[in-house]
């Protein structure tokens, strides 16, 4: 009796088990079909994320080259325009710089290792009086320039992801001056986030120059400095409209 039950428990295990077998395999190969069907589902999606992508200016330098081209030549443009007063041509100038170089970075880049050293609202200030600030200080240092030509060379890599456009700008009876024009391409297109002019870099000069004014004034000297900077483009664009207003007023 008892070798009855356990051959028949003995029976049923290995049916049970046969049955269990059979359940995980089939498991197994639906698991398997689902998973090739999701593959080849979103396969495509993947390949066209892929070519959607953006290059980096490193991976089109040919583009570099020709947001380098198109600047200058706009730049040159309103610097030889003879309808714009001195104000307009210097607002139109700072416009530019707006739109080319990447003033979030630079800000970021200018700060440095003070960033630690800021509270959120002065850190939220800086933020917003550093665009102005270092596009009217640009705008100084390169405007000298604008009315050059500017000869385009080559690129050369800047990290992994920019590139060097190189330029000359040259000078009528002097020698040509060596411009170095880092760029990265952001998701808007290309943006300048550094010059180097005659190996000069202008983004660490300028980082130089707050770190020493920060350790002789502190961030709050920092902060009025912004503040003078920022009043300086207020009063120009305030200038270059009433400019813009007298010249309509005018017309018949």
């Amino acid at each position: 009796m008892n070798t009855t039950i356990d051959n028949h428990d003995h029976a049923t295990g290995s049916a049970g088990g046969a049955r269990a077998a059979v359940v995980a395999f089939a498991f197994s190969v639906l698991a398997a079909f689902f998973l090739q069907a999701f593959l080849l589902a979103v396969a495509p999606g993947r390949a066209a994320a892929q070519e959607d992508a953006p290059l980096t200016a490193a991976q089109d330098p040919d583009g570099a080259k020709a947001f380098i081209k198109q600047l200058s030549d706009e730049a040159m443009a309103v610097w030889r325009d003879p309808t714009l007063t001195e104000a307009e041509r210097e607002k139109k100038f700072r416009d530019l710089l707006y739109e080319g170089f990447d003033v979030n970075f630079l800000a970021r880049l200018s700060l440095g290792r003070h960033a630690r050293e800021m509270k959120r609202d002065q850190l939220r200030e800086y933020m917003k009086l550093f665009p102005d600030y270092i596009v009217n200080k640009f705008s100084k240092r390169i405007g000298d320039y604008t009315n050059q030509q500017v000869r385009i060379l080559d690129t050369a890599p800047a990290g992994t992801r920019d590139l060097f456009v190189r330029t000359e700008l040259v000078r009528p009876g002097a020698d040509p001056i060596a411009a170095d024009w880092r760029v990265r391409r952001k998701k808007d297109g290309f943006r300048i986030v550094d010059v180097k002019v005659e190996g000069i870099s202008m983004a660490i000069t300028q980082r130089d120059e707050f770190s020493s004014l920060i350790e002789q004034s502190g961030i709050d000297g920092l902060l009025a400095e912004l503040r003078k900077g920022a009043a300086e483009v207020e009063l120009a664009d305030a200038k270059a409209a009433a400019d813009t207003a007298a010249k309509v007023k005018a017309e018949p």
